[in-house]
C-alpha cells in the first residue's frame, strides 16, 4: 500500500504546505498512523485510497493549526470521492 500511495500522498501534501520541510514531515507521519491503525480501516466505508489522505490531512491541520474539515473537504474534492457529495449536499 505505501509503495503504490505514498508517492501520490506527498505530491498531495507538498501542494498544501508552505513549507517543504514541514511536507517531508507530514506525509510519513501520516502513514505511521495508517499503519499504526490499520484495524480501524473498514472496507464497507469505502476504497482504501482516501484513507491515507484523510489521515494525513488531519496532520496537516493539526500542524497548520487549522479547522480538520477545511483540510479533509480538499482531498475528498481532490478525490471526488462519494462522501464529498454527501457531505456538500447536506
Amino acid at each position: 500500500m505505501r509503495r503504490h500511495w505514498y508517492p501520490h500522498v506527498l505530491r498531495w501534501v507538498r501542494h498544501r504546505c508552505v513549507d517543504v520541510h514541514d511536507a517531508e514531515d507530514v506525509a510519513p507521519h501520516g502513514f505511521t498512523q495508517v499503519w499504526l491503525h490499520s484495524h480501524r480501516y473498514c472496507p464497507r466505508r469505502g476504497n482504501l485510497g482516501p484513507w491515507p489522505y484523510g489521515i494525513t490531512a488531519h496532520e496537516i491541520a493539526r500542524r497548520l493549526g487549522l479547522p480538520i474539515g477545511t483540510v479533509e473537504s480538499h482531498a475528498r474534492r481532490a478525490l471526488k470521492s462519494p462522501a464529498s457529495a454527501a457531505t456538500e449536499r447536506g
